[in-house]
């Protein structure tokens, strides 16, 4: 193969908004593969066109500047080249998401500001859409992360574009990923064969929490629900590893 200087984004970090917004429309197109995407952008950010194809070689135009040279790669070669790419292969951190959508401004990156009830009603949201993969669950998703408390706000229509969709569900499970690593205990994988999830499932998982937060103590009820979301995850984290504790004693 003959020698190639183009210069690709290592990471998700690495990638401009308007990168990043490709790379969701990239995604939102249901008839690409991931592998596809990793090909499309790497010949799109390379500034690399086919020109000519036959079987598995193909003619390959590279502009830089003023300059252009016409190359020919075969599918192996270029399927190699796209291992520049595999970082696409990981959620993106919680830091990339559009700043607005459809008017409303996003809430901050880590979702620090939330109740420990807005993440209850989120978190719930989300497995629903995961067990579903209804739309309409991703876009009340997408109205809780862009939330519109202006006084218009109930007149304001919320029609994200299918790579603000997209973009949606990247921050919500780059943030699950987050809140798993940091709160590892808790949020570790249930073990066994998972079951399939449904409101009476989810509506257990609430109440589990719940009681863990107040002690049985309902009077408290409000007062968790009303609790910073962090504050009440390191909890449930501290009760998880007291729980794991106590199961490895009761082993020995």
């Amino acid at each position: 193969m003959e020698t190639i200087d183009i210069t690709l984004p290592k990471s998700w970090l690495a990638l401009t908004d308007k990168m990043y917004k490709t790379v969701c429309k990239a995604f939102a197109a249901a008839q690409l593969s991931v592998l596809d995407i990793k090909i499309a952008l790497m010949l799109r950010w390379s500034n690399m066109t086919i020109c000519q194809s036959e079987e598995n070689h193909h003619l390959i135009k590279i502009k830089t500047g003023k300059t252009v040279q016409l190359i020919e790669l075969s599918d192996e070669e270029i399927y190699n080249m796209s291992y520049t790419m595999n970082w696409l292969e990981d959620l993106p951190p919680v830091s990339l998401r559009p700043a607005m959508i459809c008017g409303r401004r996003a809430r901050d990156k880590g979702l620090e500001s939330m109740t420990f009830e807005q993440f209850i009603i989120l978190d719930n949201t989300l497995q629903g859409y995961i067990a579903t993969l209804d739309n309409k669950l991703l876009l009340q998703i997408g109205k809780i992360l862009y939330p519109d408390n202006t006084l218009l706000g109930i007149f304001r229509r919320f029609r994200p574009k299918p790579w603000q969709m997209t973009a949606i569900l990247f921050w919500i499970s780059g943030a699950k990923k987050m809140f798993a690593k940091r709160y590892p205990t808790f949020f570790q994988p249930a073990a066994g064969k998972q079951k399939r999830i449904d409101a009476d499932i989810i509506r257990r998982n609430v109440e589990t929490m719940l009681r863990a937060l107040t002690k049985g103590d309902i009077t408290k009820d409000r007062q968790i629900r009303d609790a910073p979301l962090y504050a009440a995850l390191a909890e449930l984290e501290a009760i998880a590893i007291e729980s794991e504790q106590l199961k490895a004693k009761s082993k020995n």
